[in-house]
């Protein structure tokens, strides 16, 4: 009996084994570290079944809105949205202003930086907003040179 449970033991261990196996053999993991039981593990910037889709690809383009500052809004136009130096990096650009981001899922987080924004030099806290099928909401939240604080929340549509 004890020989039987063993034997049976076995023949689960190898099917589980073999199956996990098999199901990323049968994968084409590009872009990835790995695969484990079945699922490609993405390398950052990358997503998807197979790893294929930059993660910025969908917020790639432009776009028309508003920018509210303190409940002072106007409408703008970004010119476009553009791949940043890896796969999950952006810039965005509207009227003179140029501002880099991360992207992940839906989701875009504007970095740390210092940039020019609307002619005046500041300096800009990390924030995040998200992508909801054409609808794209960030906020900027900076600091100019005289230390006054500024947030503004843009909220954009996607052209098509």
């Amino acid at each position: 009996m004890a020989k039987h449970l063993f034997n049976i033991f076995i023949a689960v261990l190898f099917t589980t084994l073999y199956t996990s196996c098999d199901e990323c053999s049968r994968l084409d993991c590009v872009n990835s570290i790995g695969c484990e039981d079945g699922t490609c593990i993405c390398e950052e910037g990358y997503e998807g079944i197979t790893c294929k889709n930059k993660a910025n690809h969908k917020f790639l383009g432009a776009y028309n809105g508003s920018e509210n500052c303190n409940n002072n809004s106007k409408e703008l136009e970004i010119s476009h949205l553009t791949s940043g130096q890896k796969p999950n990096e952006v810039t965005i650009i509207f009227s003179s202003n140029s501002v880099k981001a991360i992207v992940k899922e839906t989701t875009i987080d504007i970095v740390d930086q210092d940039a020019v924004l609307n002619g005046d030099s500041v300096h800009i806290f990390p924030t995040n907003g998200k992508l909801s099928g054409k609808q794209l909401v960030f906020s900027i939240h900076s600091k100019d040179n005289s230390n006054v604080e500024k947030t503004c929340v843009y909220n954009f549509t996607k052209k098509k």
